[in-house]
C-alpha cells in the first residue's frame, strides 16, 4: 500500500478550544492553581542524611534540570517535604487519592514476598548494581559513605531502611544493612531492581476498594517504580506503591486526562509538565535534519542481528553508500541480507553477491516489510523510508532511516493509546519529536551510526500500528519542539504517576 500524508483537520481542534475555557474554570476551581516544588540537588527536607541520623553523603546525581521540576497533579496533597515514613506508607496506600492520571491501574499497586526470598535476592543485587556502577552504592567505612568500592559479598541481609525521599515519594537513598557492613543503593532504577519481588503486581485507579485480583504484572525484573513504602513483618515483606516509570516529567495518563476530562489544549499540558520552556519550529534549531536514523532491535533488545530478509509493494533500490553498487528489483521480490566475517551476502530470485560496503535498500515510497523480525504486534513488520544494513563481523546493524515525521507515526501509537484522544495525542507527538531532535543533536549513538534506539532506551519505534488518531496529532504538530533558552529539551515522559513528578536530579 501507497503511503500517503493525512490531511490535517481542524474542526475537532475548533471544538477542543471552543469547550476548553469552561473546562479550564472548572479544573482551577477545583482543583487549584498548577503547584510546582523547584528544588536542588540533595536539599529535599526528607532525609536522614543530614550529619547527625547519619553521615552526608556525596552527592552522585547529576545537575538540576530547569524545566524537569516536581509537579503536584493530586487535589488535596502535599510534596514530601519532612522525614516521616508512617506517612509515607499511609499516602501509597491510600487508593482514595485524586489526581490526574488516577485512572490508571498503577495509580497504586502492591506486591508481597516472603523475607528471606527477598533479602536473599537484595544481597545477590547489591555487588550486581555495584558492578553495572560503582557511583550508585555506597559503602559505610569509619563513618564516611565510600563510593566507587569493588563490592563481591556483601553477607546476609539484616534490615532496611528509606533514608531519602524526592519531592514525589520516589526513594533516592536506600539503605540496606547486612552481616558485613552498611550500604547505601541510590538511583530510581537501582531501587526498582533491588527491590523486585519478581512475582505478581497487583494494581488500583482511584477510587477503588481494593487493588484487583487481576495482575498488572508478574515475574518482572523490576518494580513499576521506585515511589513505594515496605512493610517488613517477621515471615514477609508487603511493598505498596504508586506510577509506573521514572515519573518525570510528562504523565502520559496524566495529558490524557487533562485533555478528556478538564478539556486542556496541548500547548497548556505540556505548560503544566514541562517549566519555562518554548514551543518553536524544529527548524529554527540549527543542525537539526529532516530525516533521523534508529537502531532496530531484536526482542532481546540487541542491535546484532543474523540473516534479513525484506520485501515491499513497490520498486526496490539496492544501492551503496559509496555508490560502488545501484540495482533495482521488482516489486515483491525478497531481498534476503546475511552476515558472515565482516561481509554481507544479498541474495534475490534474480542475483546475488557479497560486499563489506554499507548499503540501502529503498522502497521507493512503499513499506518495507521484515519478515523476520519479531515485534510486539507482529512478526513481520513493516517500515517507512529506507533500511541501511551494516556489517558487523558476523552479524549486521540494520538502520531505519526515515523522516522524523513519518519516524513519529511509527513512535506515538507505541507510546499512548489511542483511545487518550487526538489532543492528548497531541502532547506526546510533540514530547517524542522533541526527545528525537534532543538525541540526535547529542550524537549519543553516533559511533554506532544512528541517532536514537527503538527501545524505551531511547523511546519505542513501530512495536504497534499506526493509527489516523495518531497521525492527525502529528500532522497537526507538524515540527513543533519543546526549548529552554533555545535548546531542545530532554522532554522525559512516563506513563503514570503517584499524583506528584518528581525532579530529574532526584532520579538519574
Amino acid at each position: 500500500m501507497k503511503i500517503t500524508k493525512i490531511a490535517a483537520a481542524c474542526c475537532l481542534a475548533l471544538l477542543f478550544v471552543s469547550c476548553s475555557n469552561e473546562k479550564i474554570k472548572e479544573k482551577t476551581e477545583t482543583w487549584g492553581a498548577i503547584q510546582r516544588r523547584n528544588t536542588r540537588p540533595m536539599d529535599n527536607a526528607y532525609s536522614l542524611l543530614n550529619g547527625k541520623d547519619y553521615p552526608r553523603v556525596e552527592n552522585n546525581f547529576g545537575k538540576e534540570v530547569p524545566y524537569l521540576q516536581p509537579v503536584n497533579d493530586t487535589k488535596k496533597e502535599d510534596f514530601f517535604e519532612k522525614y516521616d515514613e508512617k506517612k509515607a506508607m499511609q499516602f501509597f496506600k491510600n487508593l482514595k487519592i485524586e489526581g490526574y492520571g488516577s485512572n490508571s491501574m498503577y495509580w497504586r499497586w502492591k506486591t508481597s514476598i516472603s523475607k528471606s526470598a527477598l533479602f536473599q535476592k537484595i544481597a545477590q543485587r547489591i555487588p550486581q548494581i555495584s558492578a553495572r556502577g560503582r557511583r550508585n552504592v555506597f559503602v559505610l567505612k569509619d563513618g564516611v559513605w565510600l563510593n566507587n568500592q569493588k563490592i563481591s559479598d556483601v553477607g546476609s541481609v539484616k534490615d532496611m531502611k528509606v533514608l531519602s525521599r524526592g519531592a514525589s515519594g520516589v526513594i533516592t537513598h536506600l539503605l540496606v544493612e547486612t552481616s558485613k557492613g552498611s550500604y547505601l543503593i541510590t538511583k530510581e532504577y537501582n531501587i526498582r531492581r533491588l527491590l523486585a519481588t519478581n512475582g505478581k503486581v497487583f494494581g488500583a485507579r482511584s477510587g477503588s476498594s481494593d487493588y484487583g485480583k487481576t495482575p498488572i504484572a508478574n515475574g518482572n525484573a523490576l518494580l513499576p517504580s521506585a515511589s513505594l513504602a515496605f512493610d517488613i513483618g517477621t515471615f514477609s515483606v508487603d511493598i505498596y506503591g504508586g506510577g509506573f516509570g521514572h515519573g518525570t516529567g510528562m504523565i502520559q495518563y496524566g495529558a490524557g486526562d487533562l485533555a478528556s476530562k478538564y478539556g486542556l489544549s496541548y500547548q497548556q499540558i505540556l505548560d503544566h509538565y514541562y517549566t519555562n520552556v518554548d514551543l518553536v519550529d524544529m527548524e529554527t534549531v540549527s543542525g537539526v535534519e529532516q530525516n533521523i536514523k534508529v537502531g532496530v532491535t531484536k526482542p532481546n533488545g540487541s542491535l546484532e542481528h543474523g540473516s534479513i530478509c525484506l520485501t515491499g509493494s513497490g520498486k526496490l533500490r539496492v544501492y551503496a553508500e559509496d555508490e560502488s553498487f545501484d540495482y533495482t528489483f521488482d516489486p515483491n521480490t525478497e531481498i534476503r541480507v546475511t552476515p558472515k566475517a565482516g561481509r554481507l551476502y544479498i541474495k534475490t530470485d534474480v542475483k546475488e553477491f557479497w560486499t563489506n560496503k554499507k548499503f540501502f535498500v529503498d522502497g521507493g515510497g512503499y513499506y518495507l516489510l521484515v519478515k523476520n523480525l519479531r515485534k510486539a504486534h507482529t512478526n513481520n513488520p513493516r517500515y517507512r523510508g529506507k533500511m541501511q544494513f551494516v556489517p558487523n563481523g558476523n552479524t549486521l546493524h540494520m538502520i531505519s532511516v526515515v523522516d522524523m515525521e513519518d519516524y513519529l507515526k511509527q513512535v506515538v501509537p507505541s507510546e499512548m493509546p489511542r483511545s487518550f484522544g487526538v489532543e492528548a495525542l497531541k502532547v506526546q507527538a510533540v514530547a517524542a519529536r522533541t526527545y528525537a531532535i534532543s538525541d540526535f543533536l547529542k550524537g549519543r549513538y553516533a559511533a554506532l551510526g544512528f541517532h536514537v534506539k527503538d527501545t524505551t532506551e531511547s523511546q519505542v519505534y513501530n512495536n504497534q500500528v499506526e493509527n489516523e488518531d495518531a497521525n492527525r496529532a502529528i500532522e497537526e504538530t507538524r515540527g513543533k519542539i519543546l526549548v529552554y533558552h533555545g535548546v531542545p529539551i530532554d522532554a522525559k515522559y512516563s506513563s503514570t504517576s503517584t499524583g506528584f513528578t518528581e525532579a530529574a536530579h532526584h532520579v538519574w
